[in-house]
């Protein structure tokens, strides 16, 4: 029994972390600090560019990793909204990186 009751902990821990989740890479705000929801997020390497991928209602949005994208490590990410005055970030820092979108 004792066996049985450490089997099942050592699978349930990391099922409960798994599913606390992990910081998204990239939170876009507008100047006064509220989330830039379907803001387009462009990953850049030096020769390549990446799907974009869209910010979520909270202003958050995912890279993939280099699994995903095996040519080149992404170096910057462009963020555009309509609206607003496209940037460019380093996407090199500590992550979740937080963008400005200013109009």
């Amino acid at each position: 029994m004792k066996h049985i009751c450490r089997l099942a902990g050592i699978l349930v821990v990391p099922l409960i972390l798994a599913s606390c989740g992990s910081p998204p890479d990239v939170i876009v705000v507008d100047d006064a600090g509220a989330p830039v929801a379907a803001a387009k997020v462009m990953p850049m390497a030096a020769s390549v560019n990446y799907e974009q991928v869209l910010t979520d209602a909270k202003g958050q949005a995912d890279i993939p990793d280099s699994s995903v994208q095996p040519l080149q490590p992404v170096q910057q990410i462009a963020v555009e909204k309509a609206g607003y005055t496209r940037q460019f970030i380093d996407f090199n820092q500590p992550k979740p990186i937080r963008v400005v979108l200013k109009p």
